[in-house]
């Protein structure tokens, strides 16, 4: 009986593990430049961190520095400029070559059971033959005409690249802008505690007082009991405004995306307000709508969809290339005792036509695809541009009531300063009462406050409108 079996002892391309190697190096790459991307911010922010906590008073431009390298925000859309870089670059490599090679390298051992011997009545015998091969390939490809792809896609590309930093810029100063508004919020918690604190420290003589005068029998128990639960109401009011400043100071914090459990204490600094030249609404439109950088975000974006519709017509062409190839192996078996070892080397080269005349329609679905997604970015211009209009007619309406509200605020504390003097002056000599004293401190009380609402309304504004028409934050110092 002849009875054969075959056994490959060790079958393998070199091609196998320099892939995995590659795969290995490239996910070792991508981790390490991430982990560096990281490690590098945060270093730069253990470099401004600490001049916020050095015992000076902080300024705006110092919360500004310290929000922009904090910002998980920003890091996020750095990385997607990040990513649209890579893309760009991506697409214009489409124009080379394209090379590869492979090599492989084997060997097998058979062995036949049981064969006969060459003289009538030999034994049988098992016969075992062993076998080696060996090759390497090298292949080259370029596309000569495949419908303007490669163009098209480089263009959208370059376009997607730019509506990504437009984008990233116009969120940089959307993050300096709410870091801008929590720090001028925090402002006017500092001058509605001092305010707090002033009209306490007046309840607090006005107290003394009107107890001085009970024992000498010129006022009522009624009189220091009013001065009695105004002196407590101010006290409240002051716990509330404390109160108020902690809580500001925590959205400054998370604005600035730092821990809000140390506090520090801000330079008190506010912008003079003057009756600026405001210009009219149609100027102000036009030219956010010409320097505005989400408009001009969501223009690349329409160019880059327009390039993806060309794109996916050009699909309906047909594909030219040129290729060669180089091809070497060679083969030890029984039979190189007759005929010696195989070897074999093949170079070819030619041009390859292709046209795919149907692809179960999947050019077209592709082809819809891109218009839907043109015609999406149409209709977000179009809303950021709206919304852009609507955000300027806002802020200049409450940049408009900001100026006018300092001004009435301005007057009214001059009047109610003048209107305590008459109080207390009247009470003095008889002619007035406890009340009048009162509601007139609580009057100027009022007044300083509506009067650190409007100036920290006008540093709001003023900043907001820069933004809005394409501008961005200006520090104070």
């Amino acid at each position: 009986m002849n009875r054969m079996r075959s056994r490959v002892l060790l079958p393998v391309t070199s091609l196998i593990p320099a892939v995995i190697l590659g795969l290995t190096l490239g996910m070792l790459l991508v981790g390490a430049e991430a982990m560096a991307q990281l490690e590098t911010r945060l270093v730069a922010l253990d470099q401004v961190l600490p001049q916020l906590y050095d015992g000076q008073p902080v300024t705006l431009s110092e919360c500004l520095e310290v929000g922009e390298v904090a910002s998980m925000d920003l890091a996020g859309f750095s990385e997607d400029v990040g990513v649209a870089e890579r893309d760009k670059t991506a697409a214009w490599m489409q124009w080379l070559p394209t090379l590869s090679v492979s090599a492989n390298w084997q060997r097998s051992e058979r062995t036949d059971q049981d064969v006969p011997g060459i003289n009538p009545g030999d034994p049988l015998t098992d016969v075992t033959s062993r076998f080696r091969s060996d090759g390497q390939r090298a292949d080259a490809s370029w596309t000569v005409f495949d419908g303007f792809d490669r163009l098209w896609e480089g263009k959208q590309a370059a376009a997607a690249l730019n509506s990504v930093e437009s984008n990233y810029e116009y969120q940089r100063r959307l993050v300096r802008e709410r870091i801008s508004d929590a720090y001028f919020d925090l402002q006017r918690a500092y001058g509605r505690v001092a305010v707090a604190a002033e009209a306490e420290g007046l309840a607090a003589q006005e107290l003394e007082r009107t107890e001085t005068y009970f024992e000498l029998g010129i006022s009522t128990k009624s009189d220091v009991l009013q001065a009695k639960v105004r002196h407590q109401q101010t006290k409240l009011d002051g716990v509330r405004e404390r109160t108020g400043e902690r809580r500001a100071f925590i959205l400054l914090a998370f604005s600035m995306n730092i821990p809000g459990a140390d506090m520090f204490r801000l330079m008190e600094e506010l912008p003079a307000v003057d009756r600026i030249e405001v210009h009219s609404l149609d100027e102000l439109i036009t030219r956010a709508d010409q320097d505005r950088l989400d408009i001009t975000a969501a223009e690349f974006s329409l160019e880059a969809s327009r390039d993806g519709v060309t794109r996916a017509r050009s699909r309906y062409y047909p594909q030219v290339s040129i290729f060669g190839s180089m091809n070497r192996s060679s083969s030890d078996s029984p039979q190189a005792l007759r005929f010696g070892a195989q070897i074999n080397t093949s170079v070819a080269w030619g041009v390859q036509g292709r046209w795919d005349l149907f692809d179960g329609w999947r050019r077209e679905q592709q082809y819809r695809r891109a218009v839907a997604t043109r015609r999406k970015a149409e209709y977000g211009l179009r809303k950021t541009r709206l919304e852009v209009e609507l955000q300027v007619v806002n802020i200049y309406s409450n940049l408009i009531d900001a100026v006018e509200s300092y001004d009435v605020s301005s007057f009214t504390v001059e009047q109610s300063v003048e209107d305590l003097r008459l109080a207390e002056e009247r009470f003095r000599v008889g002619a007035g009462t406890q009340l009048d004293v009162i509601t007139a401190q609580v009057n100027l009380a009022t007044a300083r406050r509506d009067l650190v609402d409007a100036q920290v309304n006008y540093a709001k504004f003023i900043n907001q409108m820069r933004r809005a028409v394409g501008g961005d934050v200006v520090a104070l110092h």
